[in-house]
């Protein structure tokens, strides 16, 4: 991944600013938090630190079922997801169709280091249920700009 955990500390880190009206605990886009779904500890780690920095409120989950879980027990709480396409034991495909089973419209941002067009292929007919797309390796200023394009279509 281009990110480290070095780059915490860098002022490049900080690099997005809050949004307007980013004064709740509840997330910048002033309701819904956003969930991290990644069997990586330092991918969810950064994700997690870039969005909370940009004055988002944010969960994670290390696995599928986790994230279904945590998503089951937060409800509309969460407005937004970041779903890794492959993880052991529940895959991206099958945590995308146990959280649509939950809330159909639910957006969810794929990220995986295929390209795009071999990413959303693994995913059949649950393709065209995505908000958007975000291939690994990514920079701290990729993360804000996707969640900022996806909360303003929404």
């Amino acid at each position: 991944m281009m990110l480290s955990a070095a780059f915490l500390s860098s002022p490049h880190a900080n690099a997005a600013p809050h949004p307007a009206g980013a004064t709740d605990a509840a997330g910048a886009d002033g309701g819904a938090r956003i969930l991290i779904i990644d069997d990586e500890d330092t991918v969810r780690m950064v994700v997690r630190r870039v969005l909370e920095r940009a004055g988002y409120a944010v969960d994670d989950a290390r696995n599928g079922q986790a994230g279904v879980d945590r998503y089951r027990e937060a409800g509309a709480a969460i407005g937004l997801i970041f779903l890794d396409m492959t993880m052991p034991g529940l895959s991206g495909p099958d945590t995308l169709r146990a959280l649509r089973a939950i809330d159909p419209s639910v957006a969810v941002i794929l990220m995986s280091g295929y390209g795009h067009q071999d990413a959303i292929a693994q995913f059949g007919d649950d393709a065209d249920h995505f908000a958007d797309f975000l291939q690994k390796p990514f920079r701290p200023t990729d993360i804000t700009e996707v969640v900022a394009r996806v909360l303003a279509e929404a």
